[in-house]
């Protein structure tokens, strides 16, 4: 066989191992989560969630919002989407309309005057990253949660 064959095989094989390197470091460290908001033991329908880095420095803070039966998801595995594994400090934010139920509030100055005006109906402590009981720790065999607020005293 001659010279010129095998560097055209090293090249080719070369060029193989570079495409599979690629593809490999090209994959996210990201994690999908799931999981459901109570307040009071009811559905935590139309909160925002925000999850909070445990540390000041991590990076990947997120917002979910719960649909109306108090579920979330952020992030899908395909896409390589979600959060860095670690801890996350989490806060919740929830207003009621003036009949007691979950409101959508958009904060579109545009569509401000036509919303019926809503109250925070989560307590202080869960809005303040600072101060919030909840967290959780994220990791690629963990990352289904159920969250519990507790607004009534």
């Amino acid at each position: 066989m001659s010279c010129l064959y095998y560097r055209s095989l090293a090249g080719a094989v070369f060029a193989v191992c570079l495409i599979v390197l690629a593809g490999c470091s090209s994959r996210s460290n990201k994690v999908p989560i799931t999981g459901s908001l109570t307040v009071d033991g009811e559905p935590g329908s139309l909160a925002t969630l925000t999850f909070w880095p445990g540390d000041p420095n991590g990076e990947g803070a997120g917002t979910v919002f719960t649909d109306d039966k108090g579920n979330f998801v952020s992030g899908d595995q395909k896409a390589g989407t979600g959060f860095v594994p670690g801890e996350y400090k989490v806060t919740v934010s929830r207003f009621l309309d003036r009949h007691g139920k979950p409101a959508q509030v958009s904060g579109k100055k545009s569509e401000a005057s036509m919303e019926t005006p809503a109250k925070e109906s989560i307590p202080a402590a869960y809005r303040d990253r600072n101060n919030t009981p909840l967290s959780i720790q994220v990791t690629h065999e963990s990352a289904t949660f159920s969250l519990e607020v507790k607004a009534k005293k």
